[in-house]
């Protein structure tokens, strides 16, 4: 049983991943489940078993990016050395998964998940809010530590962190690619890692 609870997830990651792609291709208008089985090379009918229309195939979409956001913040503080390392980690894995699926944008500010279906929005925010949960987390940790300065509430650290990916992913997608979203990202890091210092007062 539990074999092939693994296999149908698995399954579905990979309907979750071809339908970004049919969305990065086409949009969000052109995603459908006959595209989507196609790519992933099955019959629409087997498809089907797995979701029953656009709107489940979305849903999936945002679960897929909710497993990833997560398992990011997992990996970023098993590979850092300290909490201002592991913010670091974070982004620059943040920035790869926009890379990696760079049809997110394009979903994401769709009127799909924007206006047409109120439940795909909160879902969204539940998604960001716990992000920005671990974030804030981290950031306390380093507070507690003496390396991030305490005069700022982590929350509000945590909402300034998403400014640091959030416009840089907008331009990306707009320009087709073009903008050096690594670039900018590695530039803002700087600026954010700088006026994450404790003051003089505080060391």
């Amino acid at each position: 049983m539990g074999a092939e609870k693994k296999k149908t997830e698995i399954r579905r990651e990979q309907i979750a991943g071809a339908a970004l792609h049919v969305i990065a291709s086409r949009g969000v208008s052109g995603l459908t489940v006959e595209r989507v089985a196609r790519m992933v090379g099955l019959v629409p009918s087997a498809l089907y078993r797995h979701f029953r229309n656009k709107s489940e195939l979305i849903d999936a979409i945002l679960d897929l990016l909710r497993d990833r956001v997560l398992a990011n913040i997992t990996a970023a503080h098993q590979e850092a050395r300290d909490p201002l390392a592991a913010i670091r980690q974070m982004l620059l894995r943040h920035v790869s998964l926009i890379h990696e699926y760079q049809a997110l944008p394009r979903l994401l500010f769709s009127e799909k998940v924007m206006g047409d279906e109120p439940e795909k929005k909160l879902k969204l925010y539940r998604i960001i809010s716990e992000f920005l949960g671990h974030v804030a987390d981290t950031i306390r940790q380093g507070q507690a530590m003496g390396l991030i300065r305490r005069d700022i509430a982590a929350d509000s650290l945590a909402v300034m962190f998403l400014g640091l990916f959030q416009p840089s992913a907008m331009m990306f997608h707009l320009s087709g690619g073009a903008f050096d979203m690594v670039a900018q990202v590695d530039a803002t890091w700087k600026v954010f890692r700088d006026a994450l210092r404790p003051p003089p007062e505080e060391t």
